[in-house]
């Protein structure tokens, strides 16, 4: 059960930062480029980076209310 649980937070961790990472990658080539495409693809980078950060929020939040959930039905057993 831990194993499984613990397999899941972690492919939950790398849909969180795969988001983050490319929005942050597009966000720095557009801000590196010319003056037009930085105007042009603002909002894009952003959006991208938004996504990636309420992603974020939402997944570590839900892994909390799981990981307290489950630390009160099954308590502290096999310590």
């Amino acid at each position: 059960m831990r194993t499984t649980l613990y397999a899941l937070f972690t492919n939950l961790h790398a849909l969180v930062t795969i988001p983050l990472a490319v929005g942050l990658a597009v966000h720095l080539l557009f801000d590196l480029g010319p003056a037009e495409a930085r105007a042009a693809d603002w909002t894009l980078s952003h959006l991208v980076v938004c996504t990636g950060c309420v992603t974020g929020i939402i997944v570590f939040a839900g892994m909390a209310v799981v990981g307290l959930t489950l630390s009160v039905v099954y308590g502290w057993r096999g310590r």
